[in-house]
């Protein structure tokens, strides 16, 4: 597991490896760290050299042999915070940049389950209202606490949201246990539909200038996030006309 994190870091396997070689010796020369971390020699040279680079080793000479010490492991959470501030001062500047390029559809794709939690990441950051088709048993199923934590977005942002879904007593006791509150605080409506006709098995929801998609079929999961102003509002359109007929279709 710690490998991962340190991956996700910036560090190489080889880096990982006499990092923590020397972490758990308390620092020594590198024919020793060499043996304990289980590379070449010579590979333990260059890769000191980059951890020396990267702040988390130092060194000091005995009879002109260098001896390595690892520094204090909170070096790497002072890098990630420099990068941080860096990052937040350039930002600005390149999000001016961004606007000032012609408009391109923009279409984003989200595969695998952890990378498709990405697309509630970003309706939580709606700033107008959030329409959408669904089946909120499916969703349920694959992003429960995703959508919990949406329903409580709703609440704390004052961000409204309308869905259409299926009718049957597993989307009625969802919309019970995860959406009263948002309901009863007027944020929510949720309008069920005759599951014979309407048997959502993907999810289309609108909002700011967004189309999001989430495939419902474990055998197909794929999101798509389409960012296009025009887009966006005819389908909005179109679904207010839907939300307009869908009361012939109401169930309860």
């Amino acid at each position: 597991m710690i490998y991962d994190d340190l991956i996700s870091l910036g560090l190489t396997k080889e880096e990982i490896k006499v990092y923590l070689a020397t972490l758990e010796l308390g620092g020594g020369f590198v024919s020793v760290i060499a043996s304990k971390a289980k590379v070449h020699r010579v590979t333990c040279y260059n890769t000191l050299s980059n951890l020396i680079k990267k702040g988390l080793l130092s060194f000091t000479k005995h009879k002109n042999i260098r001896f390595y010490s690892p520094e204090p492991p909170q070096v790497l959470l002072n890098d990630f915070e420099d990068k941080h501030e860096i990052a937040k001062k350039v930002l600005p500047e390149l999000i001016s940049l961004q606007n000032k390029s012609a408009f391109k559809p923009k279409i984003r794709y989200y595969e695998e389950k952890k990378n498709m939690k990405l697309i509630f990441e970003d309706m939580n950051e709606a700033k107008t209202e959030i329409l959408g088709y669904t089946n909120l048993t499916a969703l349920t199923e694959l992003f429960g606490d995703e959508l919990k934590r949406f329903a409580d977005n709703l609440i704390n942002k004052k961000i409204k949201a309308r869905f259409l879904t299926p009718f049957d007593d597993e989307n009625i006791k969802i919309i019970k246990n995860l959406f009263k509150n948002a309901i009863d605080n007027n944020v929510a409506e949720i309008l069920c539909v005759d599951k014979n006709q309407f048997d959502f098995k993907s999810g289309v929801f609108f909002y700011d200038n967004k189309t999001a998609i989430i495939s419902y079929d474990k055998n197909e999961l794929l999101g798509v996030i389409i960012e296009s102003s025009v887009n966006t509002e005819t389908q909005k359109a179109i679904f207010n006309l839907a939300w307009l007929g869908a009361t012939s279709f109401v169930a309860k």
